[in-house]
């Protein structure tokens, strides 16, 4: 899933805002938070994840966790929100396409006949019609 993030990107953008030094500020913390939670909705594993920052996988757990408990704060809804436009670059909008289109699932002629139904009535009609094929 890592060929869904741009890595050269990421890792360039990590050392720009200083996320991969250890500091403790504020508004480093919450945007290696958002960060961090944005590369694993992109498949990124812990160990990748905690490799960009120099850190270990179960600082990027605790990143995760801590995640939540900090939107709350105001200032981390708007870190985040400034953040989306960076983050956003950072994605191979192809390759997500690609990967959303191999997971839609083909469905058989009978399968459609059953998404179309629109009374019971319908439904125990092809439920007797595949009874009947199966005697």
């Amino acid at each position: 899933m890592t060929e869904l993030i741009k890595l050269e990107q990421t890792k360039e953008l990590i050392s720009q805002l200083g996320l991969d030094r250890k500091d403790r500020t504020r508004n480093t913390v919450f945007r290696r938070a958002i960060f961090m939670n944005f590369l694993r909705k992109y498949g990124l594993t812990l160990v990748e994840t905690g490799k960009l920052f120099n850190l270990d996988h179960s600082s990027v757990i605790h990143n995760l966790k801590t995640y939540d408990a900090q939107k709350m704060y105001e200032d981390f809804r708007a870190i985040e929100y400034f953040m989306q436009s960076d983050l956003s670059q950072l994605v191979d909008y192809q390759k997500v396409g690609e990967l959303e289109e191999a997971k839609v699932k083909k469905f058989s002629p009978l399968e459609f006949r059953i998404l179309g139904v629109t009374s019971m009535r319908e439904l125990k009609k092809i439920k007797a019609e595949i009874v009947k094929g199966c005697e």
